[in-house]
């Protein structure tokens, strides 16, 4: 057969146009920083057991209260456990920093260019009434969490310039730009909503009730008491329940949360037999409040399990109160956080001092800035700390034995360089203002390590109250930023994406954001934080966010406390876990009720 001018030219331009468009060809899985571990045809991931039973009821503590279903929205404080109900259209491995395999989306085409992303739509996906997901499904959840949805969705959606339905199971979103490396990841973990179900007249998406939503996940809700407890049916016709990312996940026939004001009670519960596991995140209790009987006989079993999950717990400021508008002043409040006694005496020496907003990762920075680093701090070297660029930063170290007067007198120098002076024992400003300001916590057990805080405060002359608040409370107060200082952890994604916007840059300062903690306004942070979001390797994100972490650091808009490198399990011994757990998080959606030959 011969090839005529015209189909000779037809021919070479479609192989032409192939090689150019190579990296858009539909992919079952994609990687922030390439290449992504499994392959195409992988059966499960390696950190489950895919012949684990599916039986039990599991049960779980969970603390305060709540008082709506729909996590999505900002009204409300929403039941534990609804991520179980609904799928997104990829799903994130356990053992990698940032890869995503298909689920709803069968595959995803993402040009290198990264202007724009197109999902394919699974045409097995369900939701739990039988009716099958749409692209039009995936376009209304977008539109309509960007239009209602909690703040965190408005900074997600700012650089998509259009949302298409190209087919009946392909959705197409065109960025603005091709910047933000993060974004098609955050679409792809999005919960997918069900249109037909929320635009029925009785459905009102923006209620915040307790009204059952309609999912399409691994399990479904069952009995709600509000406020509570609450309780996950497992779907018998799951749709994706034998799909490569769920084999081995979600063992549980029922999983039951009920909730509790105080950990004391929730930890008397489980030794009960009322709950099945704990993740004892006080090492005080670690140490002493499991030499009972079910530990002996071998009932009940502990175990710590490293793991890579990066973060730290310690106190944040409020910038946004004129009482923290000083470096010098938040510098000197950090002075007398003894962290080596708190450790000692309240936790058996069994936490690790916090060094970084990514303590227990290589995005911590440490020493002094390389100058790679350089780069991105340099131009803005007038709003930084000169200290920075020529020391390392390191937490406040203490002898560990209460004794803190070479901290407390470095604080009061601070002070004093802030206009602060101490008059009759009591810290004032030039118009004879006492300095005063209010801890907020959100659990009573928190009260020891604030207090012993509040005391070495004080010898600093300032006036300390501590306010314990039931969740709702909490979370009210810090939407509205009524507060000075609270207690939290910040726990980044090992593949800093999107989500790190939410906490640190300037346009989330001023909004009802609960994750924007500290309020920081910085222009050095915002650029640093698009730059984190662009990154197109591994080595340029450690970069940008080391760079980011000294900034923080240095400006100390929070005081680091402490952080685990250890998962610190107690549970009956009916439970069972794979022999390799996931990298990165608890992984208890792996674990499974024993059977006689689990043994």
């Amino acid at each position: 057969m011969k090839l005529n001018n015209i189909n000779l030219t037809l021919l070479l331009f479609f192989s032409l146009s192939c090689k150019l468009f190579a990296n858009d060809i539909a992919q079952s899985a994609i990687a922030l920083h390439p290449p992504h571990k499994y392959p195409s045809n992988f059966h499960h991931f390696d950190y489950v057991n895919p012949k684990a039973p599916k039986r039990g009821l599991f049960r779980q503590a969970a603390y305060g209260s709540f008082d709506t279903l729909n996590p999505h929205i900002p009204k409300g404080t929403p039941a534990e456990g609804m991520h179980l109900v609904y799928d997104s259209l990829m799903v994130r491995s356990g053992d990698e920093p940032f890869s995503l395999y298909g689920l709803i989306a069968e595959t995803v085409e993402l040009p290198e260019s990264n202007t724009w992303v197109a999902f394919n739509i699974n045409p097995k996906a369900r939701f739990h009434d039988g009716k099958a997901i749409t692209a039009e499904d995936v376009a209304w959840t977008w539109k309509t969490l960007q239009q209602q949805g909690s703040p965190r969705y408005h900074s997600y959606f700012a650089d998509i310039a259009r949302i298409e339905v190209t087919a009946p199971l392909r959705i197409k979103a065109t960025f603005k730009h091709g910047n933000n490396r993060a974004l098609p990841f955050l679409l792809a973990q999005l919960s997918v909503l069900p249109k037909h179900f929320w635009e029925k007249p009785e459905n009102d998406f923006s209620r915040g009730d307790l009204s059952k939503p309609l999912g399409n996940g691994p399990y479904r809700i069952g009995e709600v008491k509000p406020g509570k407890s609450v309780s996950y049916l497992r779907v018998d016709d799951y749709w994706a329940e034998d799909h490569p990312v769920n084999r081995g996940r979600y063992n549980f026939n029922t999983v039951f949360y009920e909730y509790f004001k105080d950990d004391t009670v929730a930890l008397e519960a489980f030794k009960k037999g009322e709950l099945d596991i704990r993740i004892e995140g006080d090492p005080k209790r670690w140490s002493t409040a499991y030499n009972i009987p079910a530990i002996k006989n071998g009932d009940m079993r502990m175990e710590r399990i490293l793991n890579s999950s990066l973060g730290m717990q310690g106190f944040f400021f409020n910038l946004r109160r004129p009482t923290w508008e000083s470096r010098l002043v938040r510098q000197a409040v950090s002075k007398v956080f003894d962290f080596g006694w708190t450790n000692s005496n309240l936790f058996h020496g069994l936490y690790r001092h916090a060094y970084s907003f990514f303590s227990n990762s290589e995005l911590a920075a440490t020493g002094l800035p390389t100058e790679a680093e350089e780069r991105w701090l340099k131009p803005f070297n007038a709003d930084l700390p000169a200290d920075l660029f020529t020391q390392p930063w390191q937490p406040v170290v203490t002898r560990g034995d209460g004794d803190i007067r070479p901290q407390l007198v470095a604080a009061l120098q601070l002070l004093a360089a802030a206009g602060w002076k101490m008059q009759q024992g009591r810290l004032m400003d030039d118009d004879g203002e006492p300095f005063r300001f209010e801890i907020l916590l959100s659990r009573p057990d928190l009260e020891r390590v604030a207090l012993p805080f509040k005391t070495n405060l004080e010898r600093l002359g300032m006036q300390v109250k501590i306010s314990t608040v039931d969740s709702a409370q909490y979370v009210e107060r810090l939407r509205n930023h009524d507060f000075d200082m609270i207690f939290t952890g910040y726990w980044p994604s090992p593949a800093p994406g999107l989500e790190i916007m939410n906490y640190w840059h300037s346009s989330l300062a001023g909004n009802g954001s609960t994750q924007n903690i500290t309020g920081i306004q910085m222009e050095a942070v915002d650029r640093i934080l698009e730059g984190i979001i662009a990154a197109r390797s591994r080595e340029d994100l450690v970069t940008r966010v080391r760079a980011l972490d000294r900034i923080l650091l240095w400006q100390a808009v929070a005081i680091p406390a402490w952080y685990s490198n250890e998962w610190p399990f107690v549970y009956w011994k009916y439970l069972a876990h794979p022999v390799n757990p996931p990298t990165y998080g608890a992984g208890l959606d792996t674990w499974w009720f024993r059977g006689d030959d689990d043994e």
